[in-house]
């Protein structure tokens, strides 16, 4: 995942092809989809109003991964490793991309306000 190299989960560098990354995502098709999310424009609109309360939860835990970055930057250049809270940020990007695959029509399930699986 792109996104795990930059909030420093992973030394890694993602490649460009997907061959060997360190995290790697799945997804289950549903059998029946709901018709009104089919709908170009309109189901789009209608999934995001759903999702305000989401997304407003969301930019706050941006702001608090921003700071933890923040914070463990200086820990890293003198000690030379993250100090551990810092880098348990999973909860944030697996909450990202569950909205992301709710928004683009990857899966039929509404969001629970959870971090964990």
């Amino acid at each position: 995942m792109l996104n795990a190299f930059p909030f420093g989960i992973t030394d890694q560098y993602p490649s460009f092809f997907g061959e060997n990354d360190a995290v790697n995502v799945t997804f289950r098709s549903p059998e029946k989809h709901q018709r009104l999310p089919a709908v170009p424009v309109i189901g789009f609109l209608a999934k995001l109003l759903y999702l305000i309360p989401h997304l407003i939860l969301l930019y706050l835990l941006l702001l608090v991964v921003y700071l933890l970055q923040l914070v463990s930057w200086t820990p890293v250049l003198f000690a030379g490793r993250p100090p551990w809270g810092t880098t348990q940020q999973w909860g944030y990007l697996r909450y990202l991309l569950r909205l992301s695959a709710y928004v683009y029509g990857l899966t039929e399930q509404y969001l629970p306000f959870r971090l964990s699986n």
